[in-house]
């Protein structure tokens, strides 16, 4: 038959004892005096963090670089939507220092695609190119299998790697 454990008046269960004046113990049934973890647990546990992190962190930066990608793509697509917009309204395709102009002066894009690529647009022969180009010293400058995304009038869609392979069903998914 086990022994139920005794409460005091104040809550307390009586198997504690002071061990010495700094701190207070707790026997079990065993009588081993449990005190909290040790340094040696402390550091199997950040080893074994720090492991999970290790596997972890490649497929987590991938992720961003895709996602990065993804966003280079749709702007390229937004804009080449703009230019036909700004096409229809003013019988011309926006030139590059009207692409932060508001409407209907402009396209109203950014000309910098939030640090990561720079966005450019150049006329043509009846129409227009756009490209975003990886910024040198962006956070994706290590991305050289997509370095440059670009768009034409026509919806012609390509990429470039650093070194200006084509890299268009890469790069271009949809």
């Amino acid at each position: 038959m086990q022994r139920q454990p005794q409460y005091q008046a104040t809550g307390q269960f009586l198997g504690m004892h002071k061990a010495n004046t700094e701190s207070l113990c707790i026997s079990n049934t065993q009588g081993w005096n449990l005190q909290g973890y040790s340094l040696i647990d402390l550091l199997i546990t950040m080893t074994i963090l720090i492991i999970i992190i290790s596997f972890a962190l490649p497929g987590w930066q991938q992720l961003l670089t895709a996602a990065r990608r993804h966003y280079a793509t749709t702007t390229l697509t937004q804009l080449a939507t703009k230019q036909e917009q700004f096409y229809l309204q003013q019988h011309r395709y926006a030139r590059n220092d009207e692409l932060a102009l508001s409407p209907p002066a402009g396209l109203g894009l950014s000309s910098s695609l939030t640090g990561y690529y720079n966005l450019e647009t150049r006329l043509i022969a009846g129409g227009f190119s756009a490209t975003a180009t990886v910024k040198s010293d962006g956070l994706q400058k290590d991305d050289a299998r997509c370095w440059l995304f670009g768009i034409d009038a026509t919806g012609r869609r390509w990429a470039e790697t650093f070194t200006g392979n084509n890299s268009t069903q890469h790069c271009w998914k949809t």
